[in-house]
């Protein structure tokens, strides 16, 4: 999500930057009297432009937070990162996760909360993994039953989560709506060892995966 905000705000200064430095000059129109006049049609035209590419950058990036199933599991791990390191309490845990989950899901937000300890030194981090798609997992006794909808709706993901002094991995389920957009979870449960095992090859390395950090 932060790659992706970080990624347009650069965009938007390329596109502002520039259009501000050729133009800015062109809204003054020097007097007789060396006195400089605003040229108000000028100036106008230069905010119009400028607020116009900004919204259109913002319903990008909009559309692109929604569209992408990595960007919500980031969301939604860096939520209770955010819990677990202090940042936020329980109740503004709860609240937050309720919006980026499912209606009718299987949330158990209580069972997160009481699953690991708050940290102690403020910091918390977790690694996804690649998605994990459920069809190939249909007959599996360690995976919950699963209503496949399309070749990549829903999508399983593996969260590891580390509070400084323990370490555990949760199974989220996310799912689309018919857009392809609006990824929201709807089953989440600390992961077990058999499930583990069968989805290793998406699971990040510890030492050399990518780690996001809170606090």
């Amino acid at each position: 999500m932060q790659t992706a905000v970080f990624v347009y705000a650069v965009m938007w200064v390329l596109f502002i930057g520039p259009l501000l430095g050729f133009n800015i000059k062109r809204v003054y129109e020097s007097q007789p009297n060396g006195r400089k006049k605003m040229r108000w049609p000028q100036l106008i035209a230069l905010f119009v432009v400028a607020v116009s590419i900004t919204v259109l950058l913002s319903a990008s990036l909009q559309s692109t937070l929604v569209s992408r199933y990595e960007i919500a599991s980031e969301r939604y791990a860096r939520v209770y990162a955010e819990y677990l390191a202090g940042e936020i309490d329980k109740d503004e845990y709860i609240r937050q996760s309720n919006k980026l989950a499912d209606p009718g899901g299987e949330e158990n937000f209580e069972k997160w909360a009481d699953a690991m300890a708050l940290s102690q030194n403020g910091k918390a981090r977790f690694q996804i993994s690649d998605w994990i798609i459920p069809k190939y997992y249909q007959d599996s006794e360690w995976f919950p039953d699963t209503n496949v909808l399309s070749e990549n709706n829903p999508v399983f993901v593996v969260l590891l989560f580390d509070n400084g002094s323990e370490q555990e991995y949760f199974l989220i389920r996310m799912i689309s709506d018919e857009t392809g957009a609006n990824w929201k979870v709807d089953y989440a449960e600390p992961a077990t060892e058999e499930q583990l095992k069968q989805v290793n090859y998406a699971v990040p390395s510890q030492k050399t995966g990518k780690w996001f950090t809170v606090g």
